[in-house]
């Protein structure tokens, strides 16, 4: 059994993802805690209380580490690419926790209310991070609508989603401890346990599957990371970067 537990947070850049994160370190109840940070997502010299020491690593078909990670932190948060896919990050999981010798904790994903109230082609994009997520943390509110938070989390209550919905207030969440309870709430179960290992093993070929040109590849059990025989994804998400940079938002961290 691991000792350390690993919190991975989903959301796209610009939407304060390292200012909550900063917020749960804070409160997380353990006696050594890292922060593993895209480059493209570099946390200042003051984000973070001294004791925690931010690592840094780039994307590229993997997490690759710009330093060597600091041995045996008893929480690892780990802060995806904002500007890149997160189904290819949560594919890659598996190894990462390995290499990390970590067990997953939860999965969060910060959602930037704001750009999803102004710009609906990026509701699938959020779509593909709550259906991995334990936690959907809703940010930006100020200056919408009371009832929006209310119609966007109906969105996955009418597919029956049992991820956790909270807000997100200045920066900070109301109940740290209810979002860190490592209890499992996604609805995506190929990260459990025993069933992340699958991943590692080829599967044995189907027969009926060699004259199947639309066959997906492994794994089969997730709509997201299912494959064609091209590569191409069975359930394709858009682009983040784009529509990033058509909000004008695709410098922002």
């Amino acid at each position: 059994m691991a000792d350390t537990l690993a919190y991975v947070l989903l959301g796209a850049a610009g939407s304060g993802r390292r200012e909550i994160l900063s917020d749960l370190a804070l409160a997380c109840d353990a006696d050594s805690v890292a922060v593993h940070s895209s480059e493209a997502d570099l946390f200042s010299a003051d984000a973070l209380p001294r004791e925690i020491q931010p690592v840094t690593w780039k994307w590229s078909e993997g997490f690759q580490y710009t330093e060597a990670p600091v041995d045996g932190p008893e929480v690892i948060f780990l802060l995806t690419d904002g500007r890149t896919n997160p189904v290819d990050q949560v594919e890659a999981l598996p190894q990462w926790l390995q290499a990390r010798q970590a067990s997953l904790a939860r999965i969060l994903t910060v959602v930037d209310a704001s750009l999803a109230e102004a710009d609906s082609a990026v509701l699938p994009w959020y779509d593909a991070c709550i259906h991995f997520s334990d936690v959907v943390l809703l940010n930006r509110l100020a200056g919408l609508p009371g009832s929006w938070a209310g119609k966007f989390r109906a969105r996955y209550e009418r597919a029956f989603l049992p991820c956790l919905f909270e807000t997100v207030r200045a920066g900070k969440v109301k109940n740290p401890a209810l979002v860190l309870d490592p209890l499992p709430r996604r609805l995506a179960q190929f990260l459990d346990e025993g069933n992340a290992l699958e991943l590692f093993r080829p599967a044995e070929p189907d027969p009926e599957d060699a004259f199947d040109d639309d066959a997906p590849d492994e794994p089969e059990g997730d709509p997201y990371l299912a494959r064609l025989p091209s590569g191409q994804r069975v359930k394709p998400i858009p682009k983040i970067s784009a529509i990033l940079e058509r909000a004008g938002r695709l410098p922002s961290a």
